[in-house]
């Protein structure tokens, strides 16, 4: 799933999200019309739409409370429909055009009415949700939007706001970065990293997966298209949690990430467990920020796990040192002994799982402790 490279209007393009709606819009422009045509007043409509988004979580409490579900079904649940959730998003939020793409649902730009707070909305088909779960107010929603209200206040994960159940979809509403590109157009656009971002960077994503970890989760599909790079900031965030699970130190065998990422146990075995993958997955993102690209490109690559360390250039990592965050008042320079991280990245991609570094050893690696 990534951002497209450049945002055009969509706004006569058939691809938008009122088009995408337009089923529901109907049906709730139908509602609408009853109520106006009842009262005969435009303030009782609005009286009407305010009752409507005081009404509407209560409603879907309701509707969800009486369904049995169980985590990692397949099945999908059978929901009561109300059309007054539309009426929640189209009062509160302004949706714009279309961001991201990708397996597991469409990201549109907006923002909040209120306050004009930059907003993201994920619109994900129910069709599409292979993971439910139970939350803490006992009521049956995607793994995904548990997963978001686990990590709330983890600074390094992207903040959900609100979530809106329709008939056949669900809306998740999220906080936007205003400046922002993801890492692998980071990378694509400045060439490879520099060793001292991509320290910086990579200590604050494994901040992050611990954080995670202590909330009870795990993510699944760490990469450089899941993290977002604040420009103004520099700040990360990880996003799309639409793979992830409830954390466990059980085996699991079903996995919804990215294949070259993913780590040689599942390959060959369908088995692994989720540190140990998740740690894999470090070592291919540490690769790809050095060298510019992913160390493995198909299966039998990744049962090999032969590493090519002969591809650097460091002519190509300056145009990542040119910002003022990194440079502040030294020149940089580019540091092409490559022994340490090297180290790490051999360390994270062992295809012995029982010698690959464990999770919490990496942040004590030398490479992150060096200045």
């Amino acid at each position: 799933m990534k951002f497209s490279p450049q945002i055009k209007d969509l706004r006569h393009n058939e691809d938008t999200f009122d088009s995408l709606d337009s089923d529901s819009e109907l049906s709730d422009a139908r509602c609408l019309s009853s109520s106006s045509s009842s009262s005969q007043s435009s303030s009782s409509s609005v009286q009407v739409a305010r009752k409507v988004n005081d009404l509407n979580d209560h409603l879907i409490r309701l509707t969800t409370t009486n369904h049995y579900c169980h985590t990692h079904i397949h099945e999908q649940p059978t929901h009561t429909y109300s059309t007054l959730t539309s009426l929640k998003c189209h009062s509160l939020y302004t949706i714009q055009r279309k961001i991201r793409s990708g397996g597991f649902g469409d990201v549109y730009q907006g923002t909040r009415k209120l306050d004009n707070f930059p907003i993201a909305v994920k619109i994900i088909k129910k069709d599409k949700i292979n993971s439910w779960t139970i939350d803490n107010e006992n009521r049956c929603i995607p793994m995904e939007i548990d997963l978001m209200l686990k990590v709330v206040e983890c600074d390094g994960c992207i903040k959900i706001i609100d979530f809106i159940e329709r008939h056949d979809r669900y809306l998740i509403v999220m906080e936007r970065p205003a400046n922002c590109m993801d890492l692998w157009d980071f990378i694509d656009n400045r060439g490879p990293i520099s060793q001292q971002m991509a320290r910086v960077f990579f200590k604050k994503i494994v901040t992050t997966v611990m954080e995670m970890k202590q909330k009870g989760v795990l993510h699944r599909d760490i990469k450089d298209e899941n993290i977002l790079v604040d420009l103004n900031t520099f700040e990360l965030k990880l996003i799309d949690f639409g793979a992830g699970t409830h954390y466990t130190n059980d085996e699991l065998n079903d996995f919804q990430g990215t294949r070259v990422y993913s780590p040689p146990e599942w390959i060959g075995k369908q088995a692994y467990k989720g540190d140990e993958a998740t740690v894999w997955s470090l070592g291919v993102l540490l690769y790809n920020m050095i060298y510019g690209n992913i160390p493995f490109e198909n299966d039998e690559e990744i049962l090999n796990c032969q590493l090519d360390f002969s591809k650097y250039d460091p002519r190509l990592c300056g145009k990542s040192q040119q910002h003022a965050f990194f440079v502040k008042s030294k020149p940089q320079i580019v540091n092409t002994n490559l022994t340490d991280v090297n180290d790490l990245i051999k360390m994270c991609l062992n295809c012995d799982t029982a010698a690959r570094i464990k999770l919490e050893e990496i942040s004590d690696h030398k490479w992150l402790k060096s200045c």
